[in-house]
């Protein structure tokens, strides 16, 4: 709600830098009656944003031009006390993390979940690839404009359908991908 924060969002015991925007997305939003995802379901917090800044201070300045273009690593993980799949029972949640299709897991990501047994994940870390199904399909990706989410169940590339083409040739094939939806698989109503 506008209102700086005082406590510092680096994960505490880590060597990388990892800062944290939000430990529990349902902890800056109500859930709607009927509801049990945050905006991928019809008619289900239509008008609910999660808006975020960030500063960061570093040490010494950097020109852009000398930074690496992978700076920032945007990803999501697992919360401790939630429920979230039979392969997490027993084992620290934090560990689980999703990146941004071949980008590569933090220091706190758990190297045993590689070998979950029935996985859709055919990440091949020593080939440089992560987080993407055997099709090539990201688990998580990165959207820099307003889109109509997937309904929740619904197959990315039901949804849109030059998807596939986009991901599995790394963007450079159908780059307007966004453009191409199928409106019955989509959330339309409601401020996107």
């Amino acid at each position: 709600d506008g209102q700086p924060q005082t406590a510092s969002p680096l994960e505490a015991g880590r060597n990388e830098a990892i800062l944290i925007f939000m430990q529990d997305t349902w902890a800056h939003v109500s859930k709607e009656s009927g509801c049990s995802y945050f905006r991928t379901e019809d008619n289900c917090d239509e008008n609910v944003k999660v808006t975020f800044s960030m500063s960061i201070p570093l040490k010494e300045p950097k020109a852009k031009s000398a930074s690496p273009g992978t700076l920032l690593d945007p990803f999501i993980f697992a919360t401790n006390g939630f429920y979230h799949g039979d392969f997490l029972v027993g084992k620290n949640a934090r560990g689980w993390e999703v990146h941004i299709k071949n980008q590569a897991p933090t220091e706190a990501f758990d190297t045993s979940l590689y070998s979950v047994t029935n996985a859709d994940d055919a990440s091949v870390q020593s080939n440089g690839l992560y987080f993407l199904n055997e099709n090539g399909l990201p688990w998580a990706m990165e959207v820099g404009m307003q889109w109509l989410h997937p309904l929740e169940g619904v197959d990315i590339t039901d949804a849109y359908g030059s998807f596939a083409d986009f991901a599995q040739s790394s963007g450079k094939q159908k780059p307007t991908w966004f453009n191409d939806y199928s409106i019955s698989n989509v959330v339309v109503r409601g401020e996107q």
